[in-house]
């Protein structure tokens, strides 16, 4: 059987111990006022409050950013999308530049992603405001623009 040797004072458990038969107080090996405090569940971060153990409380990691494909952006275009989008890199250089990234990255990016930020931005100068708008919607991934920091 498991038990968690405490002192006698609340503080972190001292140690885990397994033993064959339930051990007096104190255990063997330990001085007077430790206790042995039988439990199947108890490990070393756990802490004892002088009447119950108390088990460890870990955060909560944080939830990692939306991330998308930029094949799954071209994947929604339609083909009004596209002429807009040729007509405004033929005239607007960043847009072209932004475009041509775009379509040379192959990996997920998070939505709070600068690069991502600046293909959205350069998008909706060739789209517009709505239209991003809607295909956010569709990738189910909140606006970039609206997300960095």
């Amino acid at each position: 059987m498991r038990y968690a040797i405490v002192g006698p004072n609340p503080g972190p458990v001292i140690t885990v111990v397994d033993y064959a038969t339930a051990p007096g107080n104190p255990p063997p090996g330990f001085g007077a006022g430790v206790l042995a405090i039988q439990s199947n569940i108890v490990g070393g971060d756990w802490s004892w409050d002088g009447t119950n153990l108390i088990a460890p409380v870990y955060p909560v990691p944080p939830a990692q950013p939306q991330s998308i494909a930029s094949q799954d952006i071209v994947a929604q275009l339609t083909k009004s999308d596209a002429q807009a989008i040729q007509t405004t890199i033929a005239s607007n250089q960043q847009v072209w530049l932004s475009w041509s990234s775009m379509l040379a990255h192959k990996e997920n990016i998070y939505v709070t992603d600068p690069l991502l930020v600046t293909w959205w931005t350069d998008l909706t100068t060739a789209l517009s405001n709505g239209r991003m708008k809607q295909l956010a919607k569709a990738l189910g991934i909140s606006d970039p623009t609206s997300t960095s920091s």
